[in-house]
């Protein structure tokens, strides 16, 4: 929802509970496809954990580019 997704953990009552408010608006809706491919781990994104490895191989010496793969070198020593 508003290009974030979340995940519940509901008891069967509270299943039924949100099945039933959410009925309408799922028979109204159209059903996509999930993408397939790569899906990015969260912390890679602009700004995550991938910038903070980039500059730690910088420091080393180590050969990283500023965009694409990580060498899994640099990933283990952080």
């Amino acid at each position: 929802m508003d290009g974030s997704t979340y995940e519940l953990d509901l008891n069967e009552a509270h299943t039924t509970q949100l099945r039933v408010a959410l009925r309408r608006y799922v028979e109204a809706a159209s059903r996509t496809i999930k993408p397939r491919g790569k899906v990015r781990p969260a912390d890679q994104g602009k700004g995550g954990k991938s910038t903070q490895v980039r500059a730690w191989a910088k420091e080393q010496g180590l050969p990283v580019s500023d965009r694409g793969s990580i060498p899994a070198t640099c990933w283990k020593n952080t």
